[in-house]
């Protein structure tokens, strides 16, 4: 029994022997909340809990990965508990009892973003009139639908989207779809099991009556299903015990509800409630600026981190005049870490609210020779927007780069596909000439229907236009003007966070444009292209080891490092310019 309180502090150990009735856990960033979630699991055990009695969900894989090696050094037998994801949770719940909801059977397919997407092709390919930008942000809306138990009418009272319409006939056929394949989508898997215990209180007695002892991890990042599922768990025993900090909810845009929190007292008024306010990561002196600044949140239960380590090194804060300035201190400031103070390159992290913002910090690196990694996403010029706007140059620059044309063709959505381009290819071949100079007799190429030499045509329309504009003078002129000739603000149109994103970053391009140019007053497009395709080169991939990281303060959350930057702290940037509207 020793064993299990070893190393705790009183709060931990008050909250560990804390083992009957519902129980919040507000836990302080570095406060060793895993720590007292497995301790008080084994507690559970050592008291003759049966393990299969017993739920803990996780958040993350990596977490119940985590939570099971540390409960397996106990040495105790967990044969029959449950620790996983809530995704997980629901889908075994599902496997066995999903036909008694009617359309469904335990063999469903868990459809993944790719999948999902292509069922939204599936439907533009059947209304071919569809507005793309709906059928760019479709999966978005149809997400927040469903964790927020809406209706398409409903949702768009809600939010004030326009075309109600549009996305009530895009839900219906994309859930009809789902169905007629017995497929599930991730948000199912959590809205079909309640709607199954909803349905069937026989099956939630079944699991409410095994599961004696519920547990949450990450309590701030429930969403209205998730929550609505636990508590439901939760009601025959009331033994649910909820691990979060209200101060660390960072994914409302993804659906996370801090009222979760905020309400669980209401929602359980015999509730106990403790804080684990002494950190065990960080300074003093971080800690002070931490609890300075959160203290002004209004939607907060409240506490006050401390730590019995020394004050150390001082928040620093630095303004500068541009972005190339903050890049140029940071990398300086680097440099001087890992060449004059013992620091490694993996001792530190560099973060920001957008992946955007990388481009500048990874040019600078280079210079320095400062190995980095893109934690979390792609390194700027390897997003997927941004390959695509350097393929249409290079088209541009180059009428024979056929894999650019590839790429480009039918990114406006103008029907042509493989099928199209490979048919377009063959007459190439035969007449020895580029993919480009074949749209210019794309009548002659019978296998080519009438509606994709129509989207080819266009294209080639676009893509002469795009040609004269070339022969402008001002190079960062040029790249705007193509940019908004060749649609792509509108092909990255939606209004979910990804593509305003994605529309950030191609704005970054032109900033990495106007940089050379003024760098290089005489400087073509082509010798843009060709600076950019020699620095990807020379790129690689970096050390994983030892480089530092770029990451968005979403994808680092839960790890540390010695020493830390956070940049493009600005109006508009962080946050995003849209939560002044909320």
């Amino acid at each position: 029994m020793d064993d299990i309180f070893n190393g705790l502090n009183e709060r931990q150990r008050q909250v560990v022997e804390h083992t009957e009735g519902p129980v919040l856990v507000l836990a302080g960033a570095g406060s060793g909340k895993t720590r007292v979630l497995t301790c008080r699991i084994a507690r559970l055990l050592q008291q003759g809990v049966a393990p299969y009695n017993i739920l803990a969900i996780t958040f993350t894989n990596k977490a119940t990965r985590e939570m099971l090696n540390r409960i397996g050094l106990l040495q105790l037998n967990t044969n029959g508990i449950w620790i996983s994801t809530i995704h997980a949770m629901c889908c075994r719940i599902l496997r066995m009892d999903i036909d008694k909801l009617s359309g469904f059977k335990g063999s469903f397919t868990i459809y993944s973003d790719t999948d999902c997407r292509s069922v939204i092709k599936s439907y533009a390919k059947q209304y071919p009139q569809s507005e793309k930008v709906l059928l760019d942000c479709a999966l978005g809306h149809i997400s927040r639908m469903k964790n927020d138990r809406l209706s398409p009418r409903e949702y768009c009272d809600k939010t004030g989207f326009s075309d109600c319409d549009g996305l009530e006939h895009i839900y219906e056929y994309y859930q009809e779809f789902l169905k007629k394949c017995n497929a599930l989508d991730f948000d199912d898997l959590l809205v079909k099991t309640l709607e199954l215990f909803e349905a069937r209180p026989d099956v939630l007695e079944k699991y409410g009556n095994r599961f004696k002892y519920v547990h949450i991890d990450e309590f701030q990042d429930t969403n209205l299903v998730q929550y609505q599922i636990v508590r439901m768990l939760a009601q025959g025993h009331g033994n649910l015990f909820a691990v979060g900090d209200e101060d660390q909810c960072i994914y409302g845009w993804r659906g996370a509800n801090i009222n979760n929190i905020l309400e669980f007292k209401k929602n359980f008024p015999n509730a106990a409630i403790y804080k684990l306010e002494q950190n065990y990561r960080s300074t003093s002196a971080i800690l002070n600026a931490a609890n300075r600044l959160i203290c002004n949140n209004n939607m907060r239960i409240g506490k006050n981190l401390f730590t019995e380590r020394n004050a150390g090194v001082r928040v620093d804060i630095n303004v500068l005049n541009d972005d190339r300035s903050e890049s140029e201190y940071v990398s300086g400031i680097i440099y001087q870490l890992t060449h004059h103070m013992g620091y490694k390159y993996s001792d530190i992290a560099v973060l920001m609210r957008i992946n955007a913002l990388t481009r500048n910090f990874e040019q600078r690196f280079l210079n320095y020779n400062i190995p980095y990694v893109v934690y979390g996403g792609f390194k700027f010029f390897e997003r997927k927007e941004i390959k695509d706007v350097l393929s249409f140059l290079c088209l541009l620059v180059n009428e024979s780069d056929d894999i650019s044309f590839r790429r480009v063709v039918g990114l406006s959505k103008n029907g042509v596909g493989e099928g199209t381009i490979d048919n377009l290819q063959r007459f190439a071949d035969v007449e020895r000439i580029s993919l480009v100079a074949a749209l210019e007799r794309v009548d002659e190429v019978a296998e080519i229907k009438s509606r994709q030499k129509s989207g080819l045509k266009d294209f080639y329309s676009v893509y002469l236009q795009c040609k004269e504009i070339c022969n402008g003078d001002d190079l960062t002129e040029i790249v705007k003007l193509i940019i908004d000739k060749a649609g792509f603000n509108r092909i990255y149109g939606g209004t979910d966070e990804e593509s305003e994103i994605r529309r950030l970053n191609i704005g970054e391009l032109i900033n990495a444009v106007d940089e050379f140019a003024k760098e290089n007053p005489n400087g073509t497009l082509g010798d843009y292209l060709q600076n950019v395709t020699l620095m990807r080169d020379f790129e690689g991939e970096g050390d994983d080891d030892n480089s530092v990281r770029l990451a968005t303060v979403h994808s680092v959350k839960g790890l540390e490092f010695r020493a830390v930057f956070v940049v493009g702290m600005e109006e508009g940037i962080f946050p995003l310019g849209r939560a002044i509207y909320n």
